[in-house]
């Protein structure tokens, strides 16, 4: 008889849905750490991702960089989904103000499964937002991916360039039309 599997552990999605419900408490902080300890033994893939990304949540750069380092060296060993490990680390460095570092691991993370939409939204926002030079590859990546379809940051990118060249013709003519503006900015 061969011995059964131990059962998941969500945590990461557990903190995940958690944090987008709001900040944690101090108690919800400790309980989720006790049981990330806990799954040191049995999945510690899993537990130090989630350390790393409780790290991040209580601002703690030493515990996050350590942790989520220590969860990528693992799941690369073993070849566990490391794309997935190297995504969270990302966002827990965007998160931290680390968006150049923060782009280069949700980039990896994209390169590891070049079919996750999730990864590939993350890699394009981390890249717009350390201004990083992969992000007109991404872009293309995402409209081939979605039969065409410009990822939401191309208008937002658009936008922001109209912006800047009526500014532009502020400096150059001095003046602009309260009318012109609120054309170039698409004001209502």
């Amino acid at each position: 008889m061969t011995a059964a599997e131990p059962a998941v552990d969500n945590i990461i999605d557990d903190l995940r849905v958690r944090c987008s419900e709001g900040a944690l408490s101090e108690f919800e902080i400790a309980m989720y750490n006790k049981r990330a300890q806990n799954l040191l033994n049995s999945m510690p893939i899993i537990a130090y991702c989630a350390l790393g990304i409780l790290g991040f949540i209580e601002k703690n750069e030493t515990k996050m960089r350590k942790n989520h380092l220590e969860s990528i060296r693992l799941a690369t060993e073993t070849r566990r989904l490391p794309g997935l490990f190297m995504f969270n680390f990302g966002c827990s460095l965007c998160g931290m103000g680390y968006a150049e570092e923060g782009a280069d691991y949700l980039f990896k993370a994209y390169e590891h499964d070049k079919t996750n939409l999730r990864h590939l939204n993350s890699a394009i926002i981390g890249a717009y937002q350390a201004d990083d030079q992969r992000l007109d590859y991404l872009l293309e990546q995402w409209a081939k991916l979605n039969e065409g379809e410009p990822h939401p940051i191309v208008e937002e990118i658009e936008d922001a360039e109209e912006a800047l060249e009526a500014l532009k013709s502020i400096e150059t003519e001095g003046t602009v039309s309260w009318k012109q503006v609120k054309a170039e900015c698409k004001l209502q």
